[in-house]
Parts: structure tokens; C-alpha cells; sequence
């Protein structure tokens, strides 16, 4: 099985702050990209979390490979960190005094960040179902991957 703390470990709001179980499946999210994989018993509901389901692609489009240069993530010093006072933590770096740099990514026809591209490309027999986003798209579809065990969605950047 594999780790979903990355897939949640940095929200977008309080909510997505751990996984939770519905329709028999365990889900985690942090809002830009969501796993799925077959319920774990351990991992209990949580009625504030979203229907995931609803947005979740019937049919996964055209599978591709990745990349295989997808750049490396890289940190660079929070710029924010200065604005908080002593005792309080950044929300931005959750108090670690750095913030991933996202670099776009073109895979098929739409842009990923490579933030995201890196956590799922090791995942066991990965294929992955990339939309096309067109401009002005205000719901765009996010990608569906799959892989032995699970699958989830990326959302995709806008051009």
C-alpha cells in the first residue's frame, strides 16, 4: 500500500488536513491533486469532506507516459515568513522557512506542475490520462492516473 500523507499534507484549507473513507475507498487530498484506493477500515469518514466522486472522470481519456525530464523540485526561502511574529507559523511554509518552486510541465496537451509530476511518477505501473484545457475553461477536468493499487487526479494549470 502505499503513503498517502503526501497527497494531504499541505491543504488548502483545514478540512483536507487528513484522509477519510466513503463508498469504499480511502481518500486524500490537498485540493490540487487526489488518491483513491481500496478502503482502509482504520481510516473513518469525515462529513465535511468533499464528494470527490463528483468530479472523478468516467473515462480517463488518452493514456501517455510522463516525461521522463521532469525537473527535480526545488525549495526556495519563504517570502513570507518575515510578515509573521515570533511565536506564530507561516501559512505559507507551515513553518519550515521554505516553499516548493513549481515549474510547469507540458504532458500531452496541457501543463502540470512538476511539484505534483514527481509525487506520482514512481507509483507502480503508472498510466496516466491527460485532458485538454481549454482557455477560458472555468472547470477544467482534471487528469485521471492509475496505478496497482489506486488511482486519483491532477488538476491541470491554465494557459
Amino acid at each position: 500500500m502505499i503513503d498517502l500523507k503526501p497527497f494531504y499534507q499541505n491543504p488548502i484549507n483545514e478540512v483536507l488536513s487528513k484522509p477519510w473513507s466513503r463508498g469504499g475507498y480511502t481518500f486524500a487530498t490537498d485540493g490540487r491533486i487526489a488518491i483513491r484506493v481500496p478502503e482502509i477500515e482504520s481510516v473513518p469518514d469525515n462529513p465535511n469532506a468533499p464528494d470527490v466522486m463528483k468530479i472523478w472522470p468516467k473515462e480517463p481519456g488518452e493514456y501517455i507516459a510522463l516525461p521522463e525530464n521532469i525537473p527535480p523540485v526545488t525549495v526556495d526561502p519563504c517570502p513570507w515568513c518575515c510578515d509573521y511574529e515570533k511565536d506564530a507559523v507561516c501559512e505559507e511554509c507551515n513553518g519550515t522557512g521554505f516553499i516548493e518552486k513549481a515549474e510547469f510541465v507540458r504532458v500531452g496537451p496541457t501543463l502540470y506542475s512538476n511539484i505534483y509530476l514527481n509525487m506520482i511518477k514512481d507509483l507502480p505501473s503508472l498510466k496516466f490520462g491527460s485532458r485538454v484545457v481549454k482557455k477560458g475553461d472555468r472547470r477544467p477536468t482534471p487528469a485521471i492516473f492509475k496505478f496497482d493499487g489506486g488511482e486519483g487526479l491532477l488538476m491541470p494549470i491554465f494557459e
